[in-house]
């Protein structure tokens, strides 16, 4: 699978994983509702997806920020090693619609 021009970014060996929001960020409200919360649910699943399929994944602490997520993955990782993936919800998508969205996911293999 051609993934990037350079050649260094085409194998990475770990999927690094971040929530939008975090560090007191909840993201978009309403209500209980807070945007960051449903971010976070589909990172872990995310993760547990690719995990399952054998690749390595890094999950940034859920309580870091933008700012966090980059310092987490820069302090870690050289280019090319991993892919750092910033997962947000949009506002325009409904949590319902985003679940089902996710859930086809499940059942897919990842190439």
């Amino acid at each position: 699978m051609k993934t990037s021009l350079f050649e260094k970014l085409r194998q990475p060996t770990t999927v690094v994983l971040s929530a939008g929001h975090g560090a007191g960020d909840p993201g978009a409200m309403n209500g209980d509702f807070k945007e960051a919360d449903e971010a976070i649910i589909m990172v872990d699943e995310i993760a547990k997806q690719l995990k399952k399929q054998g690749v390595t994944v890094d999950v940034v602490p859920h309580e870091n920020g933008l700012k966090g997520a980059i310092k987490y993955v820069n302090d870690r990782y050289d280019s090319g090693d991993a892919w750092a993936i910033c997962v947000w919800l949009t506002a325009s998508l409904s949590i319902d619609s985003a679940r089902e969205r996710i859930s086809p996911i499940k059942s897919r293999t990842i190439p």
